[in-house]
């Protein structure tokens, strides 16, 4: 049971490549990434900076929002649910079934593991006519605080690192964070927030559209993905070897 919280141009469709074992933390870029325009947020922003603009149906999962002196919308996405930190990381470890849960995924690919808590990935963002498919390249770091054992993910774009696809538009700026805390009464809680850079030569109208449609839309939809992968059960006593629960 939840716990409610008080170039524009056709587009070109490669077919699916499959997904490697290796990719396995490449998972955590794609929250923010297919949210291909939001804006920075500080870690420690409350909710009272934000105006609320989503509610789930079952108020589960709040999004947030507010336009940034930069022009970029802003969002800050949260959810509530039962499980615990290894379940949570395991559902975004399994990378072969990203798809099903992760807004617009299309394909995360390793391109240099640094060990288990860090690497380098490219990922592809699956959008709708009239925009064309973007991807990045994203530098993707995991870290759990030994005290609070709350796990943080940050993830940050490298232009220089991989080359230019023709049939892409690579966005020359992600940033975001992914963060997953420990509640009482085997509660956790998933929030993500950041902003990106959608490149291309948008025009006003059509880039104002798309903003306002996936500024909500987007978090929403990972979210419940989430919510349902892990109350399906299917990830439950898993738990990566780096990860440990609060006692």
């Amino acid at each position: 049971m939840s716990e409610p919280l008080h170039h524009a141009s056709g587009m070109v469709k490669p077919a699916r490549p499959a997904f490697g074992r290796a990719l396995r933390h490449a998972a955590f870029c794609l929250g923010v990434a297919l949210v291909a325009w939001a804006g920075s947020v500080p870690a420690s922003v409350g909710v009272d900076d934000w105006t609320l603009v989503k509610t789930s149906d079952d108020g589960a999962i709040e999004i947030y929002q507010h336009d940034s002196e930069h022009g970029f919308r802003e969002f800050r996405a949260v959810t509530r649910l039962r499980g615990t930190l290894g379940q949570i990381i395991a559902l975004f470890t399994d990378v072969e079934h990203m798809n099903e849960w992760v807004y617009r995924t299309k394909e995360v690919r390793r391109l240099n593991v640094i060990s288990e808590r860090e690497l380098y990935a490219y990922t592809i963002i699956d959008l709708p006519w009239p925009l064309d498919d973007r991807d990045a390249v994203l530098h993707i770091f995991v870290d759990q605080d030994p005290q609070t054992y709350v796990v943080t993910v940050r993830i940050e774009s490298i232009t220089d690192y991989h080359p230019e696809q023709a049939e892409r538009v690579r966005m020359p700026r992600v940033k975001s964070t992914w963060t997953v805390a420990p509640l009482e009464d085997g509660y956790v809680e998933v929030s993500f927030q950041g902003y990106g850079d959608p490149g291309g030569n948008l025009s006003l109208p059509v880039f104002r559209w798309y903003v306002d449609l996936t500024s909500w839309e987007a978090p929403l939809s990972t979210l419940t993905g989430l919510r349902r992968q892990v109350e399906s059960g299917a990830f439950r006593g898993q738990r990566p070897a780096y990860i440990r629960e609060r006692p």
